[in-house]
């Protein structure tokens, strides 16, 4: 189960630093995907520096975790968590989606399988 865990984590981790870097280095085939698109030089710069820069900032955190252990759980979690938070608002208040819901999901299992590590309730 503890391997398991790991490579959900792993794999978020690049999946995460990923993201990032298709949105900083290739937005144009990313935008429809990401269902967000920018009219003015300061829109992008928010897509790049706050959207990308969250993912890559949770990327990062995650492959902390792994390598270093405990001490970058809680940084993990607090950071896929106030994303949660946005988007679980988002989707009660501005409409359901499947892609919305499947995020929020993919999000929680990244959470808990931080705290199972982290917790050793595995």
């Amino acid at each position: 189960m503890e391997i398991l865990l790991k490579i959900i984590i792993g794999a978020g981790a690049v999946a995460l630093i990923g993201a990032w870097a298709a949105i900083v280095f290739n937005y144009p085939k990313v935008k429809d995907i990401l269902a967000l698109e920018a009219t003015q030089t300061q829109g992008m710069g928010l897509i790049r520096g706050d959207v990308a820069g969250m993912l890559l900032l949770i990327g990062v955190f995650y492959a902390l975790f792994l390598v270093y252990g405990n001490a970058w759980a809680l940084p993990a979690i607090m950071a896929t968590a106030a994303v949660t938070v946005g988007r679980s608002w988002s989707y009660f208040t501005d409409g359901a989606s499947r892609e919305n819901l499947a995020a929020i999901i993919v999000e929680l299992v990244g959470i808990a399988a931080i705290y199972l590590l982290w917790k050793n309730l595995i």
